[in-house]
């Protein structure tokens, strides 16, 4: 223990004496050089990005880049990717999925290199392993669920229903007409409704489908719905739908401000991680005794690996409070 403690000293009274004018200036000097490189690729990825968003706006596709199909002949990223993607889709950032999934594999790739420049070559091998495995549990955790989804999107249908029941009276049509006007992953759900209309009795398909979906609100709106088929006022059942919509909708915003309610605490943890990421970084960069330490010694590794594992148990942390739950 002794022996740890002093070289924990040693680190510490090196860095210190390390830090004199000379090397800070430096220090600065290569900072801003990172920091102008770093500014060019990201000019140049925002252009590229840019440029897939006006195709997948004409085409309606989007498109992949050479890099991407060639990295995704690796099973594992290409799981990645397929993750990522939905992720992205589901925040309507199609464009950018290249450029995230390339800038993650650039990230797998620096840091293999670097263990294998300080010759830790089982952590060159285990380190992107277990980032990638990381990524998609992180991943999975921010996907939405899919009926949070469909409650976010259900005011909106509710909207289009009553319009589009303007002109025409059977469900089965209206349902379809509305499926068409909203997004996924209540489109599907819709469009399912319709298409099951067309061989069944409507009302066992709805009774059958609010017993499929355990949410009130579905559930509600399933009812409603036979209501509309069998009640003679259709105005009474429009109005019933109208409410249906406020409430849920005032339901949705509650949930809305509770997440955003989060958003400085999930803040200040991400500025806390992307610090403790610098300040490893430059100790690895700029200080020799702390190359020394944390690649050249039992302890220091430990240290290293724990310390950006609690970097990513943040993340993840902040990846659960921002969603929002059912």
């Amino acid at each position: 223990m002794e022996a740890v403690t002093s070289k924990v000293d040693s680190l510490i009274q090196t860095t210190m004496t390390y830090m004199n004018a000379d090397n800070i200036m430096v220090m600065l000097v290569n900072i801003m050089l990172l920091v102008t490189v770093l500014y060019a690729l990201g000019y140049y990825l925002t252009y590229l990005n840019n440029e897939r968003k006006r195709f997948r706006l004409r085409s309606g596709v989007v498109k992949k880049s050479k890099g991407v199909k060639l990295i995704q002949k690796f099973k594992a990223l290409n799981k990645i990717y397929d993750e990522l993607e939905i992720v992205m889709a589901s925040k309507g950032k199609e464009h950018i999925t290249d450029t995230v999934f390339f800038i993650f594999t650039g990230i797998l790739a620096a840091v293999s290199l670097t263990f294998m420049v300080f010759k830790v070559y089982m952590m060159a091998i285990l380190a992107p392993v277990g980032l990638a495995w990381y990524a998609r549990r992180l991943l999975r955790e921010m996907k939405q669920d899919s009926i949070v989804m469909v409650e976010r999107l259900l005011p909106s249908a509710i909207d289009n229903f009553i319009r589009i029941s303007t002109r025409h009276n059977d469900v089965k049509t209206i349902l379809y007409e509305t499926s068409k006007v909203v997004d996924e992953p209540l489109r599907g759900v819709l469009d399912t409704l319709s298409s099951r209309m067309i061989s069944r009795n409507p009302r066992e398909v709805l009774e059958e489908f609010s017993k499929e979906y355990e949410n009130v609100w579905l559930k509600s709106f399933a009812f409603t719905l036979i209501s509309y088929m069998e009640d003679a006022d259709k105005e009474a059942t429009m109005n019933n739908l109208r409410n249906l919509r406020d409430i849920l909708y005032q339901e949705n915003e509650g949930k809305v401000k509770l997440a955003s309610e989060r958003k400085y605490g999930i803040m200040i943890n991400y500025a806390l991680a992307v610090a403790g990421v610098v300040v490893a970084i430059a100790n690895i960069l700029f200080n020799p005794e702390g190359k020394e330490f944390f690649f050249g010694t039992f302890f220091g590794l430990v240290c290293l690996i724990g310390g950006f594992a609690t970097i990513l148990g943040t993340i993840t942390l902040n990846v659960r409070l921002a969603k929002i739950k059912k």
